[in-house]
């Protein structure tokens, strides 16, 4: 995981090489995020993942990408400062040194070392919980890239598949 991005390495150019990527073959894994209503910083728990299950989120990868390079048109592509009253072009998105939002830092800070994170337990108040999810593409030739889900129980786990993952671990 990227803490910033140096003075050398243009954010722009960094998200077309992330829009470009082959996410075919890496290994990819799943983390959800659970925290109660006074914690700060989430627990992280990482899914055991199945071939089928790895290739449903690889194809939530892809279809992020598609729809990336879609709505920006590549190129032609504006990474602004995130300001809370922006209205965005299509080609326009927000972005925001992860160093200068400290809060959003601390939540992220287990991801740094992935192999201390346990494996999901399906623990009830855990589940409750679960706030987001991140999925973790590990490609060959460069760092893994994080893409990061909010979690609604309705709408994002049941669209996703991930609703799977409960029932399959049992």
């Amino acid at each position: 995981m990227v803490d910033s991005i140096s003075d050398t390495v243009h954010p722009t150019s960094v998200f077309i090489h992330i829009l470009k990527m082959d996410y075919s073959t890496c290994p990819i894994t799943v983390y959800l995020a659970s925290a109660d209503t006074h914690e700060k910083v989430p627990k992280f728990e990482q899914i055991l993942m199945t071939p089928k299950l790895t290739d449903g989120f690889r194809e939530i990868i892809e279809n992020i990408i598609k729809k990336c390079l879609k709505e920006v048109g590549g190129n032609n592509t504006l990474l602004l400062d995130y300001f809370i009253e922006s209205v965005l072009e299509e080609n326009e998105i927000e972005c925001f040194e992860l160093a200068t939002r400290k809060t959003i830092a601390d939540q992220l800070e287990p991801l740094k070392l992935l192999t201390d994170i346990e494996t999901f337990a399906e623990e009830k108040d855990f589940i409750n919980g679960i706030r987001f999810y991140v999925i973790v593409a590990q490609p060959d030739t460069s760092e893994p890239v994080y893409f990061y889900h909010f979690y609604t129980p309705k709408k994002i786990l049941k669209r996703t598949g991930l609703h799977a993952i409960f029932r399959q671990q049992r």
